[in-house]
């Protein structure tokens, strides 16, 4: 999630700095400021989002030991280990 969040702040913060520049007016780049960080928010609601989808999956493996939804049980499994002594 932080490179994509990178990637999203490179990818409009450039063109806003450049395009203000070249139009010598601040608009451009608080309107490219203004879609970063709509995508910023998008991008975290959507990754907590999936987190919490993995965690109430891991919790009802555990509990029940059954997979819900089209979860693998290798994966969930996975997220399991023994205690080390």
């Amino acid at each position: 999630m932080c490179l994509l969040t990178l990637a999203v702040i490179d990818a409009l913060s450039i063109p806003g700095v450049a395009i203000s520049l070249m139009a010598q007016s601040f608009i451009p780049g608080e309107i490219c400021t203004a879609l970063a960080v709509i995508a910023i928010v998008a991008i975290s609601v959507i990754g907590s989002t999936l987190k919490s989808i993995l965690v109430a999956a891991c919790y009802r493996y555990a509990v029940t030991g059954q997979t819900p939804g089209r979860f693998e049980v290798t994966v969930l499994a996975s997220a399991f280990a023994p205690k080390r002594k």
